[in-house]
């Protein structure tokens, strides 16, 4: 499967790094890449393919920051402070979940024609390992998963040790983000 470029842009180290260990988490196929400032993002840009750029509302008014996201390829992403800004469906917030994070990364990585028809994890699993994995994402434990399912509590765990391997997700958190992504729970049920 390839991986979609994605550069995030930020003049804080936190948000640079807490970005990517989130994008991290979430399992997505992305390549990350790391700018501090304009002369390395640019750098990065031209040397790399890189399709989604996720920036710093420090660079918006920046005209080094607007040729850069306007010269073609990369589709822009603000990063903003505040909670809601209306009338852009781009603007990211620091205050986001990571579900709702996923939710518009993914939206962009589906927009471009290559990714259109990438294959998903979703399609390797089995019928019973979606369940495992709506129930999961639901809260449930191995033993609660064994009872509701009607199986041995070694076969709950045989199910999600080969969601793990098949996903490469690991956490809660991941298989969480994951269900709502592939449409298994919605976002309220998630919240429960």
């Amino acid at each position: 499967m390839k991986r979609t470029g994605l550069m995030i842009l930020s003049q804080s180290h936190i948000i640079r790094l807490g970005l990517r260990q989130c994008l991290a988490d979430l399992n997505l196929p992305v390549k990350i890449f790391l700018a501090a400032d304009l002369t390395t993002a640019t750098d990065l840009y031209e040397n790399n393919d890189i399709q989604l750029i996720i920036a710093g509302e420090e660079f918006s008014d920046d005209p080094g920051f607007h040729q850069l996201v306007t010269s073609g390829k990369p589709e822009g992403i603000f990063l903003f402070s505040e909670n809601h800004l209306p009338g852009n469906e781009q603007n990211l917030s620091l205050f986001m979940t990571p579900v709702e994070l996923a939710a518009k990364i993914k939206m962009m990585l589906q927009t471009g024609k290559e990714n259109e028809n990438m294959p998903t994890p979703e399609k390797e699993l089995s019928k019973r390992e979606k369940e495992v994995v709506r129930l999961l994402a639901l809260g449930a434990s191995n033993k609660d998963i064994a009872e509701k399912l009607n199986l041995s509590l070694h076969t709950a765990l045989t199910h999600r040790k080969n969601i793990i391997r098949k996903l490469g997700i690991k956490t809660a958190a991941g298989l969480t983000v994951f269900a709502i992504l592939n449409g298994m729970i919605t976002l309220e049920e998630a919240n429960l």
